[in-house]
């Protein structure tokens, strides 16, 4: 017997349900519903497909971008206009330069973890950093000068590390004002967390969740 057309498979549902309404339940074959599934968003307006289809790619862009593997979530600079200077200077490099930089902060400039080294060694790790991160610049053009300003600050962050007994380093990297704000701006989230750390750290948690509640909805 030859397959059903999905026009000749859709006549014969509706015949059914026609004929018994709800109180009969119609099996259908993976092929059959294969057949009746093909199409069924379209609209039969053009420019409503068009749109659809638009609204697929660009769900299916971000949820690509979602699905990139660990080691490309570069790190989030805490000092907001650090941050964006770092990414201005990496802006438009190729993936190993841009792997290479985030690689020089994670394992020479901010490790969570050193170890058995010294305070000294740790110092020397984040003068070696430096040095890669000039090598780095002389291919970067103009952009060279802005991506080294930006390590710059990062290394000092490092070196004002605080190492425990064992081996796990702090940083305290203040946030500081939003990009382009204006001189003597007042960092609201830092004066919480000076007058009153409880409430802060309160609102850092619900920031925290909110964000997880976000990365859900991809």
């Amino acid at each position: 017997m030859d397959k059903l057309t999905r026009e000749e498979t859709n006549d014969l549902v509706n015949s059914i349900i026609r004929q018994y309404g709800d109180n009969v339940i119609v099996q259908f074959s993976g092929d059959a519903l294969d057949i009746m599934d093909v199409n069924k968003y379209k609209s039969g307006d053009a420019e409503l497909d068009e749109m659809f289809a638009r609204e697929l790619e660009e769900r299916n862009a971000r949820f690509q971008e979602a699905l990139k593997p660990a080691q490309k979530l570069h790190r989030i600079i805490p000092n907001i206009q650090t941050d964006a200077k770092l990414r201005e200077g990496l802006k438009g490099m190729s993936e190993e330069v841009v792997d290479a930089a985030y690689s020089i902060i994670d394992n020479d400039f901010l490790p969570h973890n050193i170890g058995d080294m010294t305070e000294e060694e740790r110092q020397n790790l984040i003068a070696l950093g430096m040095e890669k991160a000039r090598y780095l610049a002389k291919d970067m053009g103009s952009q060279g000068a802005k991506f080294l300003e930006a390590m710059e600050t990062i290394a000092q962050y490092g070196m004002n590390g605080e190492t425990d007994e064992h081996g796990r380093v702090t940083y305290d990297i203040k946030q500081g004002p939003m990009v382009g704000a204006p001189d003597g701006h007042l960092c609201i989230s830092e004066l919480m967390k000076r007058i009153d750390p409880e409430a802060y750290a309160r609102h850092n948690a619900m920031i925290t969740e909110a964000l997880k509640k976000m990365i859900c909805l991809f």
